[in-house]
């Protein structure tokens, strides 16, 4: 057999172990290269002997590879262990639970805080390195760390509160005048919000004053954003409204003129308990407390008649009537009726105005009186004293009287009857 090269070693060394991608350690390099530098025992027959290098080389090479292995396995479990207290000592301080995922060549590492949701990300990944000058060996491990900046978790909590319910606190207008006044508060220790229709629409506002007597409109907002409308009346006290209207058989001199109180007492018509009081001028020099009074002339002209009411509060009213005509005494004849029971001018009237009194008497064309009468009275076309109907045809009449002013009245005429 022939003595062992040494300077054949690494071409033998890289032709048998080239596919290992790392290179042994020094001692098993010494240990290989001593044996094989050795030499050879004396020469033996057999085939055994002669071949007794390759047993070496072969035997030398399992030794490597099972190195190798052993070494590549406790470099995998290093650095997970590594990894590991990389993981546990930025972790330490969290309350989360931990999770490995692991993945084609990385494994992430998700750490979960329920309170502020922060995460952190470690990756391990293979990265490929030139040692020695050598591209066909390969080997290092890469570990990167990642952390991911916590995000904030909103919760929303809907405070629940009590139904709104406020208290009303009204004072009334007086006199129609504005001085009523609104007050609100909350009747279950809530605070809530006042904002009015007819007033500033940001501005709330819990008590109102100088109001006038009508409807008022609130929103009310409590502090969850809840709102609940209210619609409040200021109410009118001790107003009064005066109004009045008359009548008469006549607007003249000596005749009465009767008036009748239509005055409004908080809106609703006036009577004995509302606690008013009247007073009537009616333009003559003369007034009347009375509620409804009536009233007589003694002279023609034109007047003006007026009423105040006031109320308990000191409300007050006034009504009057500017041009109040009253004429003196007048008479009014018509010259034609028919007395033929149709119901139309079957009468012959005087139309007498400010009289005290008068006659009226009715002649014939001979001068025969066939009829007479005093102050209230008519001619139906009957002669006086029977059943007889005075003939179609023209007749006299002759009217006596004094009127209410004193003047004395004489009014002669004719008449025509027909059927």
């Amino acid at each position: 057999m022939k003595p062992f090269d040494e300077s054949q070693f690494d071409e033998i060394f890289r032709s048998k172990l080239g596919n290992f991608s790392e290179t042994p350690p020094p001692q098993v390099m010494a240990k290989l290269q001593n044996s094989l530098s050795a030499t050879p025992p004396p020469a033996q027959s057999g085939w055994l002997m002669r071949n007794w290098v390759w047993f070496a080389i072969i035997g030398v090479s399992a030794v490597v590879s099972v190195t190798l292995a052993f070494n590549y396995v406790q470099t995998e479990q290093s650095q997970k262990a590594k990894m590991s207290e990389v993981h546990l000592n930025g972790l330490n301080s969290s309350r989360s639970t931990i999770a490995m995922v692991e993945l084609d060549k990385e494994t992430a590492l998700v750490k979960t805080t329920l309170q502020t949701e922060t995460k952190v990300v470690e990756t391990v990944s293979e990265k490929t390195v030139v040692v020695n000058n050598d591209p066909e060996i390969k080997s290092e491990k890469v570990i990167s760390a990642k952390t991911v900046e916590p995000e904030k978790v909103i919760q929303k909590t809907e405070k629940k509160l009590p139904a709104i319910e406020i208290n009303i606190f009204v004072s009334p207008s007086v006199c129609r005048k504005p001085n009523g006044e609104i007050k609100l508060t909350s009747a279950n220790d809530q605070r809530y919000f006042y904002y009015w229709s007819d007033a500033d629409a940001n501005t709330s506002i819990a008590t109102r004053t100088n109001l006038f007597p009508r409807k008022y409109t609130v929103r009310v907002v409590n502090e969850a954003g809840n709102e609940k409308y209210y619609d409040i009346d200021v109410a009118d006290e001790g107003s009064v409204k005066a109004e009045f209207t008359h009548y008469e058989v006549s607007k003249a001199v000596g005749m009465p003129i009767y008036f009748e109180n239509k005055s409004k007492f908080e809106n609703s018509l006036w009577n004995e308990n509302a606690g008013l009081t009247f007073k009537w001028y009616f333009g003559d020099n003369t007034s009347s407390v009375a509620p409804e009074p009536d009233h007589i002339y003694n002279q023609a002209g034109t007047y003006r008649i007026s009423m105040v009411v006031l109320s308990a509060q000191g409300c007050k009213d006034s009504v009057g009537i500017s041009e109040f005509v009253i004429n003196g005494s007048e008479l009014e004849m018509a010259n034609y009726f028919t007395p033929n029971n149709d119901g139309i001018n079957d009468f012959f009237t005087p139309e007498v105005t400010g009289f005290v009194m008068y006659t009226c008497s009715i002649f014939n064309r001979t001068g025969e009186k066939i009829c007479e009468w005093a102050n209230e009275g008519s001619w139906d076309g009957r002669i006086k004293g029977s059943d007889n109907n005075a003939s179609p045809g023209v007749y006299y009449y002759v009217i006596e009287g004094q009127g209410s002013d004193g003047k004395k009245i004489l009014k002669k005429g004719f008449v025509q009857l027909s059927r």
